[in-house]
C-alpha cells in the first residue's frame, strides 16, 4: 500500500496514539489488536492450511514494513540535508540481540516523551509532535 493511501487511517491511528501517549504503548495496542482479532501470530500447521502464516514469516513482514519506512525516512532526511539530534538510545547491534519484552522492560525505565498533537493543548509540546504533524 502506497505510502498516500495510508493517510485515511490518520485520523484513526493519532486517536490511538494520543489516548496511549507512547510509541510503545501504541504498537502494544496495535499487535494486541493482531493477536486478539487476526491470525497474524498463528503457525501454519501444514501447507493447505489457509490460517495463520509458516515459521518466520509474520516476524519477516514486520521487519519488512519497518524497513519500508525507514528507508523513506532517510531518503527525506537525506533530501532536507539537515540533521536532527536523537537522543540517545541503545546501539542497533545491542537491540537485534535483545527479545522485545528486554527492550521495553528498558524503555519503561526512561519512558520516552508524551506524544503531542496540535489538538492536545494541555500539554507542553515535544519533538514527537514534528514529527506526527510530517507524516
Amino acid at each position: 500500500m502506497a505510502t498516500a493511501e495510508n493517510e485515511i487511517y490518520d485520523a484513526t491511528l493519532l486517536g490511538i496514539l494520543q489516548k496511549e501517549g507512547q510509541i510503545a504503548k501504541f504498537l502494544d495496542v496495535v499487535m494486541g489488536f493482531l493477536y486478539r482479532r487476526t491470525d497474524y501470530y498463528h503457525i501454519m500447521e501444514s501447507r493447505d492450511s489457509k490460517l495463520g502464516f509458516p515459521q518466520g514469516v509474520a516476524q519477516r513482514l514486520l521487519i519488512q514494513a519497518y524497513e519500508k519506512y525507514e528507508k523513506l525516512s532517510e531518503k527525506r532526511d537525506n533530501a532536507k540535508d539537515t540533521r536532527t539530534v536523537i537522543p540517545s538510545r541503545p546501539d542497533q547491534k545491542d537491540l537485534k540481540n535483545k527479545k522485545a519484552s528486554d527492550v521495553t522492560k528498558s524503555s519503561s525505565q526512561n519512558p520516552p516523551p508524551t506524544i503531542q498533537t496540535p489538538e492536545s493543548s494541555e500539554k507542553t509540546p515535544t519533538k514527537n509532535t514534528e514529527t506526527l504533524n510530517r507524516c
